[in-house]
């Protein structure tokens, strides 16, 4: 408290603007009034017998007479020793007869001896001790305290003596200084400059006599005293006067970040049990987001969670922040993966509190995505707290591409105590800035600090006595939207929240790819299992809902943005691996029920090929082959008597899958054939594609390399007939650029200092044709790291394909440069527009080489042309003119010191295409990417199924269905598709599940529609511009 009251006055003489000199004058003297004793202490590490006595000799011991505090380094146990002379007067008061008491603060316990007496163990700010009842001038006390430090700096945060004499003077000067800081600050709310409050201030000051302590004279200085404090105080009444201070109690727990979960749940714990003992003594509504805390708890500490849920049915403790199952990063999370955070919060909250969540909480997010207005809205939560990425505007309305509208509030910060002098200041100016005449604070320390302490509780109590201030309340998030939403002409916002800490798109590289993958596998293994349903397989809803809970955790922001220590990846990643291998067992079993329903006769080995896709697709696919150890060519045909070149390398077969019917499947049956082996070098011409030297062709695209250099010189569009890059550029350039160190290196780009091509030294390490597919592989190296690309083109798909394989050893550190490695592509456009990936959307942005989040694809197109990059896992990327690059890896070091070390493989895509990203159905091409077809070797059979079969499909091109699924609380089927294009219209369902009606639903699976008949295997509804739709099929 001493301490806080020097800084205060301090502050004070700061802002005094010059004015009489006896306003300074009296304003220094109260400040001397209140200055705490200084001590001259000295110190030693270590366990020292007998450095309690008073004739314990000090004298080499280092010493430290700053007066404030200080460290005595990481040793566990240290000494303090000090020497008190009782004054006479302390500022013209006598102190004879005073109860003197000692009071300190060590980080993190002590022991406080009085001449030698043993007097009090303490923690942190609890040193106190009573060193005589009746204080005599002259008399000398040795003081001696014994520090423990348990982690850390060992410190002694504070000392002061108080005397009982002093207390009723201390008390009157600091209160006149206190009401002189609420009258400033009333004056610089209403106006800066000071003209209405000024020469008020300055007359109340005029009243304070602190020259009466000189002669003695102690009631006649507490007399003035108070007459200044009531007219300074009544400024601030006057200023404040309708203005509230909303506080929530709030404890940020980082799921995993610096430390293992283990010591999150113990965090957890101990914040929980803090707050509720805390409720029993204070009026304090707690709020606590992340439903896998109360998981967690439940699990882990039953009697804690019934507490818990008790304090909620009181209103002590507000779940309506309880939205998300982790506060996920929204600008990698998938849209879907978004939704069902949301649906196994709001599921969990509603079945154990009996209330549903309804104000999103993302205090600590590195940006947030555009579209997250709707999927909140449409989850049942209007509004968004968070601290990162504002407009300027502490609140506002922000609204989705679909026009969706949630209020949101951007509050400074989100960890910190209750400091009266802030709390006003803020509120005061929040009132002038928006209108609004409550003002949220939320306040705890977050992590390992506990969430609210008694302190903060303490000084909020005091707040509420005080008329100068705003008044202050309790209060749960969900009252404090309810008050101000209402209020009128808000700013709006359309667009995203962005940009900050833009290396964590691509730190810990191997976090984005598992999510990548288990968020791809997931949605296919429901899909199949949802399919499969009908033919007796059981869904595996559990199973389902745990792999769903792992990814969602993992994808909590620390965590999937790469800011995490090392460890916390290996628990991820084996995650990851579990929540793989789930949805693979699941998927098995669903096509192998389908499969043995299908009618697989015919000619040749059949091959049934599935596409999780609800369009037709003609795509690679890759399955063991029937002709194991052969190098030989292979015809696959279908139904239709069509016939396609296909290659069986090793135990390998590929071939080209043409019009696999959407969400469904098509039988192939393959043949092996009297050619010669295949090729793989030299000229070639297969079926579909060539290959010549280092150029190889398809039916839409003439790709050469340049072997020496590594890196495309030329692509040759043959459907619109025009070269894709202008003469002189090259595309699929690697590029290492140069890093500046910075500090919180996974977080943070260093400056670019530099950036190397890498050209030349390349080796062609294999060319590669034969039917259905053409490759140039080559190699590259940089220092201690290899990479080797393989550039494809596939019989049948307008696409280039470039396969990474990056042996990466590139450790980073702070005291020197790092590398990051990204790919170039260049394209001829002119002035093209810059779109980007989203979840459930995209977002235009300009081409200014800003690093910037996206996800499956970017493209830059003009009116008549243009060039997607497709990726199955990457997210950080920059677009510069008409060169777009897509970042790879990066050598962070803090706080994981060696993140990415180690092999890295990467799939990204061009797709040149004629018209704009719209025209070319970009968005279902990086879906194709990260959904590839699945194919499975299968014996003859009969069946009742025929040979190809579509279970759902939507014709219209601006369409993507991203779940079909169980529903989550009974045995009907949830589809889920989004309007991608910006074009409302009607929308056309075809299925053969066996489903008869259907009803619209939100993101929570809430019914909003009324259920209609499908009929004929068919039904149309209208979707709205970018809109994600939702409905539950039924079966009856």
């Amino acid at each position: 408290m001493a301490l806080r009251r020097v800084a205060l006055c301090a502050v004070i003489l700061c802002m005094l603007a010059p004015a009489a000199r006896s306003a300074t004058d009296k304003l220094a003297a109260l400040s001397d009034i209140i200055k705490p004793a200084h001590f001259q202490w000295r110190y030693k590490v270590g366990d020292i017998a007998n450095a309690q006595d008073p004739a314990f000799d000090d004298s080499k011991w280092e010493s430290d007479d700053t007066g404030g505090e200080f460290s005595w380094g990481e040793d566990p146990t240290a000494w303090l020793r000090t020497t008190i002379t009782v004054p006479e007067k302390i500022s013209g008061v006598s102190v004879a007869g005073s109860k003197v008491t000692f009071r300190c603060a060590v980080d993190d316990d002590g022991v406080i001896y009085v001449n030698g007496k043993e007097i009090s163990p303490f923690h942190w700010d609890q040193g106190s001790a009573v060193i005589t009842e009746n204080a005599v001038p002259g008399q000398k006390f040795a003081i001696a305290i014994k520090g423990i430090n348990t982690g850390g700096p060992g410190r002694l945060l504070s000392s002061s003596l108080e005397y009982s004499a002093l207390d009723s003077v201390r008390s009157a000067a600091a209160s006149v200084l206190d009401a002189y800081q609420g009258a400033l600050i009333a004056q610089d709310a209403t106006d800066p400059a000071g003209a209405p409050y000024s020469a008020r201030i300055a007359r109340a000051l005029d009243k304070v006599d602190p020259s009466a302590l000189e002669t003695g004279d102690v009631d006649a200085f507490l007399a003035s005293a108070a007459a200044s404090e009531a007219e300074l105080r009544a400024i601030g009444t006057e200023v404040s006067k309708g203005i509230t201070v909303s506080l929530i109690g709030h404890a940020h727990i980082d799921l995993a970040w610096l430390w293992l979960y283990p010591e999150t749940v113990d965090v957890c714990k101990n914040t929980f049990t803090t707050a509720c003992d805390l409720m029993d003594q204070y009026p304090l509504i707690f709020a606590q987001s992340q439903v896998a805390t109360y998981d967690e708890m439940k699990r882990s500490f039953p009697d804690l969670y019934a507490e818990i849920k008790e304090r909620a049915k009181r209103g002590q403790w507000d779940v309506s922040t309880a939205t998300m199952w982790s506060e996920g990063d929204t600008n990698m999370s998938s849209g879907e993966a978004l939704v069902r955070s949301l649906l196994l919060a709001n599921r969990f909250i509603k079945r154990e509190f009996g209330v549903e969540p309804t104000v999103g909480w993302l205090p600590d997010n590195f940006g947030h995505v555009w579209t997250l207005p709707q999927i909140f809205s449409k989850s049942g939560i209007d509004s968004i707290f968070f601290m990162r990425c504002g407009i300027g505007k502490p609140v506002f309305w922000w609204q989705a591409p679909d026009g969706s509208r949630i209020l949101a509030y951007n509050f400074p910060d989100y960890n910190g105590g209750i400091d009266g002098k802030a709390i006003a200041t803020s509120a005061l100016g929040f009132a002038k800035q928006t209108g609004i005449k409550d003002y949220l604070k939320p306040f705890g320390a977050g992590d390992h600090g506990g969430g609210p302490t008694r302190e903060m509780l303490d000084n909020a109590i005091a707040l509420q006595q005080r008329t100068d201030y705003p008044k202050v309340e309790f209060t749960s998030a969900r009252a404090y939207v309810d008050r101000i939403k209402s209020t009128p002409n808000l700013p709006v916002h359309a667009s995203d929240l962005q940009y900050v800490f833009e290396g964590c798109y691509t730190s810990h590289a191997d976090a984005k790819k598992d999510n990548r993958d288990c968020e791809n596998s997931l949605f296919a293994s429901e899909a199949f299992s949802s399919i499969a349903m009908g033919y007796g397989v059981p869904y595996p809803a559990a199973e389902f809902e745990h792999s769903w809970k792992r990814t969602c955790f993992n994808e909590f922001h620390d965590i999937l943005c790469g800011s995490g220590i090392h460890g916390v990846y290996d628990d991820t990643n084996r995650d990851h691996a579990n929540v793989v291998a789930q949805t693979k067992s699941a998927q098995d079993a669903a096509l192998k029920a389908i499969a043995a329903k299908v009618n697989t006769n015919g000619p040749g080995i059949p091959i049934v090929v599935f596409n999780p896709l609800a369009w037709t697709r003609t795509e690679p696919v890759t399955v063991g082959s029937p002709f194991p150890g052969q190098n030989t060519e292979v015809r696959i045909s279908d139904s239709s008597g069509k016939s396609y070149p296909g290659r069986t390398l090793g135990d390998k077969l590929s071939f080209t899958a043409r019009d696999v019917p959407a969400l469904g499947y098509k039988v192939f049956w393959a043949n092996r054939t009297a050619s010669s082996p295949i090729s793989r070098g030299g000229s070639r011409r297969g079926d579909g594609v060539t290959a010549d030297g280092a150029t190889i062709a398809n039916q839409f695209f003439r790709v050469t390399i340049d072997p020496k250099l590594g890196v495309i010189t030329s692509i040759y569009d043959k459907v619109n007939k025009r070269d894709v890059m202008a003469p002189g550029q090259s595309s699929d350039v690697l590029q290492i650029l140069t890093e500046a160190s910075t500090d919180m290196s996974a977080w943070t780009i260093g400056r670019i200092t530099g950036t190397q091509d890498l050209l030349g030294g390349s080796e062609v390490v294999r060319m590669d044709v034969g039917p259905a597919k053409a490759s140039v592989m080559f190699d590259h190296s940089y220092d201690k790291s290899m990479f080797t690309q393989e550039v494809i083109l596939y019989d049948g798909v307008p696409r280039i394909d470039i396969k990474l394989t990056a042996d990466w050893h590139q450790p980073g550190a702070e005291d020197k440069p790092s590398p990051m490695l990204k790919a170039a592509f260049s394209a001829d456009l002119k002035n093209p527009k810059a779109v980007f990936d989203i979840p459930f959307g995209s977002i235009e942005r300009p081409r200014d080489g800003h690093e910037v989040p996206a996800q499956k694809w970017i493209d830059i197109s003009d009116s008549d042309y243009g060039v997607s990059l497709l990726n199955d896992c990457k997210y950080g990327f920059d677009i510069k003119d008409n060169t777009m690059r897509i970042s790879l890896l990066r050598s962070s070091y803090d706080p994981d010191p060696n993140p990415d070390e180690g092999v890295h493989e990467v799939t990204y895509s061009l797709y040149p295409h004629a018209g704009d990203w719209r025209a070319a159905g970009t968005v279902r091409k990086g879906y194709e990417l990260n959904e590839p077809l699945v194919a499975r070797v299968v014996a003859r059979h009969a069946g009742t199924l025929p040979a190809s079969k579509s279970y759902v499909s939507v014709a219209q091109a601006n369409i993507t269905v991203t779940a079909l699924k169980k529903a989550a609380d009974d045995g009907n089927l949830i589809l889920r598709f989004y309007e991608s294009h910006g074009k409302a219209g009607d929308v056309t369902v075809r299925t053969s599940l066996p489903v008869k009606f259907y009803a619209e639903t939100d993101l929570m699976e809430r019914r909003i529609g009324p259920k209609r008949p499908i009929n004929n295997g068919a039904f149309t509804v209208k979707t709205g511009k970018h809109e994600i739709k939702t409905y539950k099929l039924f079966a009856d």
